[in-house]
This record gives C-alpha cells, structure tokens and sequence, in this order.
C-alpha cells in the first residue's frame, strides 16, 4: 500500500546533515535541542541502537533551490535553501527546525581529530547538545584525540577495553572547550576500564559546565580534567561515582555547585575543586570514599550520613603534607589516615555537627603520620585513635 507523505519546507537553513534515526522514531521536546547558529542539523539516536552500521543520507538536489531525499550508501553534507522533501509522517518539521543530538563511536584504533568525520561511526561529528561520544578503541597504550574547534556534549564514554589502552584528548587552540550540555538533564561522563586497568584518561580542553556533571568510573583508573572548569546559567556540580579517582587538576576552577563524592577517590587541593563545597559519602550505600591530595583544600566540606562505607580525607602517599582549612560539617563520621612516612595531614578548619572524628594510620618509618586538629571545634560526637598519631594543636580541638 502506499505510504502516507508529507511535505516540509524550511528557508536558508545552511548545510543539513540527516541521519537515518530520524525517520527511526518521532523527535520528542526532550530529544531535540535549539541551535543557536542554525546551520548544521543533525539527529539524535535513541536509547538501546547499536552504535554501529548506520549511513547518513544523502541530500540530493532535485531542482534548484531543492534537495530531495533517498538513502544511497554515501554521506554529504550540502547547501541549501529550499528543502522539500517526501517521507514517512513522523515529527520531521519539529526535528529539522532544530539540532538533535548524535551518537557516535571513535572509529580508528590510533590517533586522530575529533571534528574529522571519517573518524567516527557512523560518519559524522559528535558535537551538539545531548550528543554522545564514545571512545572505546584505540592503540595498545595512548590515543591521542585532537580537538581544534569547541565541543558540546551531553554524554562521553572513555576507555578502551585493553586494560594497557588510555584516551588523552588535546585541544589544539585555548579557546577550544568541551562544553557539557545536556539540554537540563544533567550530563555525564562514563570511564569504561575493567577491575584490572590502571593509569589516567585525560581530558586537557578547558569544561564548561551548562549541566550538572555526574563522572562515574568502575575500575581503579583515574580520570583527569586538566582544563580550567567554569560554569554558565548558575552554579553547577560535579558529582563523583564509582571506584576509580577523578583528579581535578586546573587551581583555575570557579565552579561554584560543589562536588560531591559518593564513591572512589577525588584529589582537588589548592582551590582545583572549585569554590562550592566538598560533601563526602553517599545517603545511602557501602561506597568507601576519601578525598587526598597535597596542599590545602580550602573547601567547606560536609560529610553525609547514611552510607555504611568510610569517609576518609589524607595526604597523598607520595606526596607533601596535605590541609584542610575549610568548615567541616560531621554528619557522620570522618576518618583521617595517616597514609605514608613523612605525610601528614593537618585540619585547621572549625568542625560541627553531631558525627565523630576516626584516627588511623601507619606507625612505621623514620618519621610515622600523624594527623593534627587544630580548629575551634563543636562536633559531639569525639575523637577514637584507632592506630596512627593523632595531635590536638588547640585546647579545643
């Protein structure tokens, strides 16, 4: 029988990319996204495809000032300023009057530019709000991914499955950002290394923050932002999940929404936190967290309740000495470790609340850890030496 049609005509609308998930299912308003150039139009493709074997279209000139469309095995991306079209009813006209998000998986096993599109499956850029870029294969030790122009994604999953493999993504110019945009959702970065892996992921463009960012990353792998990490549209939080260490490496960072751990491990000394609050733990759970490094944090910090696991802050084991001059809001109840020989840690910052303070750490080495309160406390809930060195600087520590 013959299919139902529709026509849609849209002026000097610019370069059009159609991809064939837009006929797969309708646009809905949380699928699709504003454009605020209104020249490229891409699709988004809907949760549980198969990243792989799906083809561009091909927009085909029928007259002139048209483009027709039909499904050879090619891709193009052409100028236009008339399009009509035929094609089975679905919300078309509300998807080509904006940009939807794409999903795409690094297609190369070495290096290469983000922004070529023979680089990716299907062929194309992951570059949009809501976008998806998935970068899973790559060399045996590091892949390189140049970025030479700003990026906006709402989701990014890294990690190759070779547990010796590691992403670095470069920007090749400043102001060349990686833009986390979720349309509201709130956006997110997934590392995907096996138990068994270890090493960084590293991500050197500066972040912009327009959504909440969740990073989750399930093995003991670290994953680095390198780049200053900034806000738009109010403040915006990180919050960290899963077992591995998210290092925030830019004393450049001004978000202001905090971060949150609920599991692994964060390092953010000397203001690379942001200026928001640190809560440590989970509401819920057996998530063990701690929060290292070297330096100062100057960060309030809030350690939640609820969560079974421990909630612990030292210093970096090959580090210097770390400090904690910040507010600290005991909620439940905080470990300070004393981790290696020589590295102390030192909370200087007034402690509340109704939770309590746990001692532990290392008695061996020339110089053993210790651990210092020296603010003018209120917690109730007291100090336990477990193991390790413990010193009150102040009467009322």
């Amino acid at each position: 029988s013959k299919k139902p049609i529709v026509e849609i005509n849209l002026r000097s609308v610019g370069p059009v990319r159609v991809t064939p998930h837009a006929f797969e299912k309708p646009c809905k308003p949380n699928h699709r996204r504003a454009n605020s150039s209104k020249s490229h139009i891409y699709f988004r493709r809907f949760p549980g495809y198969n990243a792989i074997g799906y083809q561009p279209l091909h927009l085909q000139q029928r007259a002139a000032g048209q483009r027709s469309l039909n499904n050879p095995n090619e891709s193009s991306v052409m100028k236009f300023n008339w399009l009509s079209s035929r094609v089975t009813p679905l919300l078309l006209g509300a998807c080509l009057a904006t940009q939807a998000a794409t999903t795409n998986s690094w297609f190369l096993n070495t290096d290469g530019n983000w922004n070529d599109p023979a680089n990716w499956d299907p062929e194309g850029v992951p570059n949009g709000v809501s976008s998806m870029a998935i970068l899973t294969n790559g060399l045996a030790t590091t892949t390189f991914v140049t970025n030479d122009t700003s990026v906006t994604l709402g989701s990014l999953w890294i990690g190759p499955a070779n547990t010796a493999n590691s992403f670095t993504i470069t920007n090749e110019f400043p102001e060349n950002n990686l833009v986390f945009d979720n349309g509201g959702n709130g956006a997110e970065l997934i590392q995907l290394i096996p138990a068994s892996s270890s090493g960084y992921d590293r991500i050197y463009p500066p972040v912009v923050l327009a959504d909440n960012l969740l990073i989750t990353n399930v093995g003991p792998k670290y994953v680095a932002l390198h780049g200053e990490i900034t806000e738009i549209n109010g403040p915006k939080s990180i919050t960290k999940a899963g077992n591995g260490n998210l290092q925030l490496a830019s004393t450049a960072n001004t978000f202001s929404g905090g971060v949150v751990v609920k599991a692994g491990g964060l390092t953010a000394a000397g203001n690379r936190a942001g200026t928001g609050p640190i809560t440590i733990g989970n509401i819920s759970g057996t998530d063990n967290v701690q929060v290292f490094g070297s330096g100062t944090y100057t960060n309030a910090i809030i350690v939640a309740a609820g969560s079974t696991g421990t909630k612990t802050i030292r210093a970096a084991g090959t580090s210097a000495n770390v400090t904690f001059s910040g507010p600290i809001q005991l909620d439940g109840t905080l470990t300070v470790h004393g981790q290696t020989s020589t590295r102390h840690n030192s909370v200087s910052g007034p402690i509340s609340g109704d939770g309590a303070i746990r001692v532990t750490g290392s008695t061996s080495g020339t110089t053993p850890p210790y651990s210092t309160l020296s603010g003018a406390n209120s917690f109730a809930g007291g100090v336990t030496l477990e193991s390790g060195n413990f010193r009150a600087g102040t009467d009322t520590a």
